[in-house]
C-alpha cells in the first residue's frame, strides 16, 4: 500500500484514539453538572450536562463507525489488533503482550490490516 494511502488510513482509525477517556472525563463532568444543578436549580449547569450529553453520544458514533469498519475485516488478528489499539487506546507494547507475540511482529499486522480497511474507507 501506498504510504499517503497508509497514512490516511491510520488517520481515518486515529480517530478513536483516546475517544474512551474522553468519554469518560465528559461523563464526571456531566455528573458534576448535573449534581450541580440539583443543588443549585441552575438551569446553566442543566443547559452545560445537556452539551455534554450531545458531544459525548457525537464521540460514540465515531466509536461505532469505527467498530462497524473494524469488524468487516476478514483476519481476527486484524480485528484484534485494530479494536485494541484505535478503540481500547492501548500501546503497541501492550497489544503485543496480549497477542503473545513481538513488537515488531505487532507492526507488521497492523501495516497489513490497515491495507484491509484501506478499502474499506475509500
Amino acid at each position: 500500500m501506498e504510504k499517503g494511502r497508509e497514512h490516511a488510513c491510520r488517520e481515518w482509525l486515529a480517530r478513536g484514539w483516546g475517544i474512551e477517556k474522553e468519554i469518560h472525563a465528559l461523563k464526571q463532568a456531566q455528573r458534576c453538572a448535573i449534581d450541580s444543578a440539583e443543588e443549585a436549580g441552575s438551569k446553566q449547569a442543566v443547559g452545560f450536562a445537556a452539551a455534554i450529553q450531545q458531544k459525548t453520544e457525537a464521540l460514540f458514533s465515531i466509536k461505532i463507525e469505527l467498530f462497524g469498519c473494524i469488524m468487516l475485516l476478514k483476519k481476527r488478528e486484524h480485528r484484534i489488533l485494530l479494536t485494541l489499539r484505535y478503540l481500547n487506546g492501548l500501546t503497541w507494547e501492550e497489544i503485543a503482550d496480549i497477542l503473545e507475540v513481538d513488537v515488531r511482529h505487532v507492526y507488521r499486522l497492523h501495516k497489513e490490516a490497515l491495507g484491509c480497511v484501506a478499502p474499506l474507507i475509500s
